[in-house]
């Protein structure tokens, strides 16, 4: 006969970190809630202002300063929200060890070489373009578009899908399923923004990003990366650096 033990059931409880066990009792969907909100954010305050202004943007590239600050936003009230512990588990951010800065270097020349590329190719062969064609068309729209890009999105994007998805996804179903999962919504987010090209793109270079995470266990490195290649697109389209990228 079967005698439930309380000590044995409390012991089993006691073994799970404090990180699985919020990733696990908090509802899945409120954590991709989380990583989906910045959008959904700024859509609401897109529709605002356009509401007022009757379609006209105030500033050039609103659409994209927008986005990143309620990203940054909602990262600094996540980190705010978390105790110490689970934000050093969720969010883990130490200095690069050697393997890893090798890995950042091949991640970044993979990208720009072979992603963005495939990328290139599969939306010509549906016939649709990027959105960022007129980002240097002003000085404000190039700054907006250069902060927004490199200083900040490589940050928080990777806190929210390396981070929140990721390790949300990981506690339930697995690394495989993680890094396939918020690759996807990595892609896809991408791809309302900045179509097919960079939907391609996005979703092939987060499965770049997440490995990075799973095997080091650190996000410093998909920062980085993700910095690195986010800073040769936007040289490239300033016309400081060659388009490797055929078009």
């Amino acid at each position: 006969m079967l005698i439930y033990n309380p000590i044995s059931h409390l012991s089993m409880v006691s073994d799970r970190s404090p990180t699985e066990d919020i990733l696990l009792r908090t509802n899945l969907w409120r954590w991709l809630s989380v990583v989906f909100a910045p959008f959904v954010l700024t859509v609401i305050v897109l529709t605002a202002v356009f509401t007022v202004t009757g379609g006209e943007s105030p500033i050039p590239r609103l659409s994209t300063g927008v986005y990143s600050l309620l990203s940054a936003l909602v990262v600094v009230l996540l980190l705010l929200r978390l105790s110490p512990t689970v934000r050093a588990e969720v969010f883990p951010t130490q200095i690069p060890k050697r393997t890893e800065v090798g890995a950042v270097i091949a991640a970044t020349l993979v990208t720009v070489l072979l992603f963005d590329p495939i990328g290139t190719f599969i939306a010509d062969v549906f016939g649709s373009g990027g959105g960022t064609a007129d980002a240097f068309d002003s000085s404000l729209g190039a700054a907006i578009f250069v902060v927004s890009s490199v200083a900040i999105a490589p940050i928080v994007e990777e806190y929210l899908f390396r981070g929140v998805a990721l390790d949300a996804l990981r506690s339930r179903y697995g690394v495989a399923t993680a890094i396939v999962g918020s690759s996807v919504l990595f892609g896809g987010i991408h791809f309302l923004t900045g179509g097919i090209s960079v939907l391609v793109s996005a979703t092939l270079s987060g499965f770049l990003y997440a490995g990075m995470r799973v095997k080091f266990e650190n996000l410093t490195g998909a920062i980085v990366a993700h910095h690195l290649n986010n800073l040769y697109w936007v040289l490239t389209m300033a016309g400081v650096l060659p388009n490797v990228v055929p078009t």
